[in-house]
Parts: structure tokens; C-alpha cells; sequence
């Protein structure tokens, strides 16, 4: 078993015992993926792309 192989077991296991840290470790992840797109949005390169495809 490769160490990255013990991370994800390890994970797997913190998940099942504490459901609240899976949920915790998506709202996170929600909360980058949201700080990404507005990124994008101030930049306006969302908004570009959307035109250059019409």
C-alpha cells in the first residue's frame, strides 16, 4: 500500500466515524470552488467566453 493509498484510507475512515468532517471538507470545497467563480466574474473572463461562443 503506497502512502497515498494510507491518506485515502485513513480519510475514508475519518469520514465514516465523523460525518459532520465530511460534511465540513465539502463545504469548504464549496466555498473555494465559489471564491474561483467569483474570482472569474470580477475579472470578467466568464462573461467573455459566453460572447465568444454566440
Amino acid at each position: 500500500m503506497t502512502d497515498k493509498q494510507a491518506d485515502y484510507c485513513l480519510k475514508e475512515q475519518k469520514k465514516a466515524f465523523n460525518p459532520m468532517w465530511a460534511e465540513d471538507a465539502q463545504l469548504r470545497q464549496l466555498e473555494r470552488i465559489q471564491d474561483r467563480l467569483n474570482t472569474q466574474i470580477e475579472n470578467g473572463s466568464i462573461g467573455k467566453d459566453q460572447d465568444r461562443g454566440r
